[in-house]
């Protein structure tokens, strides 16, 4: 079973509730399921990128060092 914490954003939603949003939404622009699939992992995957390279800017910003724990120079 997965943490709670891992799957859930700082609002409370939940990854599965963004998958399923996503999709409906694309759902209804596109009418095609393989069209609204792939536009789903896109935008997904752009969230999770983002929330990543935020992470890693706000852990030099505060500790000077990168997420995995070296020292920046």
């Amino acid at each position: 079973m997965t943490d709670s914490k891992q799957s859930t954003d700082s609002s409370g939603t939940g990854l599965g509730v963004l998958i399923t949003m996503f999709f409906n939404e694309f759902m209804e622009m596109y009418g095609d399921e393989e069209l609204a699939s792939v536009a789903t992992a896109a935008v997904i995957n752009d969230l999770l990128v983002d929330a990543r390279e935020e992470e890693e800017q706000h852990a030099k910003n505060t500790h000077g060092k990168d997420v995995k724990g070296t020292k920046q120079n």
